[in-house]
């Protein structure tokens, strides 16, 4: 299995249980994966309307891409350490990128990582 596919499958894992986590609760907002293998984009948003505060909900919760072998966290909009479980699920801090970080501090991030 080439990288890609790899963090395909990886990246589809880690959205699949989210979704699991905030499906429990009993609110009618919902959480949706949304992928996009083609181009190579994965969302977890949050969708639906919000009985206590009576309105509608929609939201990005998290955003990654496959950018040149390398998942780029482009954002959180979590409490979720996402890198970690990242590396928990085998890639290399390395191939992480944090892409809503101005473009010299992620390399001074990606630098540090590998040393």
């Amino acid at each position: 299995m080439d990288k890609t596919m790899k963090y395909q499958e990886i990246l589809i894992k880690l959205l699949k249980g989210y979704v699991d986590f905030f499906s429990g609760s009993s609110s009618s907002v919902k959480p949706q994966m949304l992928v996009d293998r083609d181009r190579n984009h994965y969302q977890l948003i949050k969708i639906g309307w919000d009985e206590k505060q009576q309105q509608f909900v929609f939201g990005i919760l998290f955003h990654f891409d496959i950018i040149d072998n390398k998942i780029w966290l482009q954002l959180n909009n979590t409490e979720f350490y996402l890198v970690d479980e990242l590396v928990e699920l085998g890639v290399p801090k390395s191939d992480v990128v944090l892409g809503f970080q101005p473009p010299l501090v992620r390399l001074a991030s990606i630098k540090e990582k590998v040393a």
